[in-house]
């Protein structure tokens, strides 16, 4: 059985932060109702940021804003 995508969704952040937006909240709220209808769904999460910074730096705040997405849905 393959795989396919069925929704992307970007949120954002803060800058040079792990906190999410208002905006960013709502949007997780109804993805984890959409989730919650289809618990067959598999979820991947990413987290960027921008060029600003060193790359060590970076990879840490993109991870910490991916844990931050990951949370917030699994809280819900």
């Amino acid at each position: 059985m393959g795989y396919r995508s069925a929704a992307t969704y970007a949120v954002h952040f803060e800058f040079n932060s792990a906190q999410l937006t208002g905006e960013s909240l709502e949007l997780l709220g109804e993805v984890e109702a959409r989730l919650r209808n289809h618990p067959e769904y598999l979820v991947d999460v990413y987290g960027f940021t921008d060029a600003t910074g060193s790359a060590a730096y970076n990879l840490a705040l993109g991870q910490r804003r991916a844990e931050a997405v990951v949370r917030r849905l699994v809280a819900s």
